[in-house]
């Protein structure tokens, strides 16, 4: 009986430890859900001679970026963020004779300029948050034919209830939503769970001393 109750116990500490690595993976978890992510450009407006792109590294045809847009990808995607100058693009076209969802096309544009940002999804967090999307700010610092550079402003959470928390980036930083139990949770259970095995090893060995004395 103590024996079976030593290896519950290793395996209640495992789970926890490996549980929250679980729901960053490809597939929800039960327990846990999707925060919508999407970002805006606030300034783009004031860069009439260029259209501004997101290009998916896992494919698929440029999404062109309009002004006071939120702009969505594939959770999984890692794209990037580009720039053109405002002739080379149609609704059909990204290059003389080339169609839109030409990816060699795209990317091998001479006027095609890379934005110095990586954007990401938000990720999962557990059903009990009132987390309900998350929205980050850019906005445009110099626009040159050689370079783009693109800064977050801020960040802006949106919960169940319909309420708004705005939170600046500081070197490029976020310190993330007021509301953030879901993401370290379950490290405060972590601790009692190490101490109750401790103590359940520390039993069982005391009666296996007295039963062999």
């Amino acid at each position: 009986m103590m024996n079976n109750m030593k290896w519950f116990c290793i395996l209640f500490v495992f789970v926890l430890f490996v549980f929250p690595f679980w729901a960053a993976a490809d597939i929800v978890d039960p327990g846990w859900k999707e925060v919508d992510y999407c970002f805006s450009i606030n300034n783009i407006a004031d860069y009439p001679d260029y259209d501004f792109f997101l290009y998916s590294d896992i494919g698929g045809p440029p999404q062109k970026i309009e002004a006071d847009e939120c702009v969505y990808f594939y959770k999984f995607a890692s794209p990037r963020i580009f720039a053109l100058p405002a002739g080379e693009y149609d609704e059909t076209t990204l290059a003389v004779g080339q169609p839109l969802d030409d990816q060699e096309s795209f990317l091998s544009n001479p006027d095609l300029i890379p934005a110095d940002i990586k954007i990401e999804s938000y990720g999962q967090v557990t059903v009990t948050s009132p987390l309900d999307s998350v929205e980050d700010v850019l906005t445009i610092g110099s626009l040159t034919p050689q370079a783009l550079e693109i800064e977050k402003v801020k960040r802006i959470y949106t919960y169940t209830d319909g309420t708004i928390e705005e939170e600046h980036y500081q070197n490029g930083q976020v310190e993330g939503p007021s509301w953030n139990w879901s993401s370290w949770w379950y490290w405060l259970l972590i601790p009692f769970a190490v101490a109750i095995l401790i103590v359940v090893l520390l039993v069982w060995r005391d009666k296996r001393k007295r039963r062999s004395a």
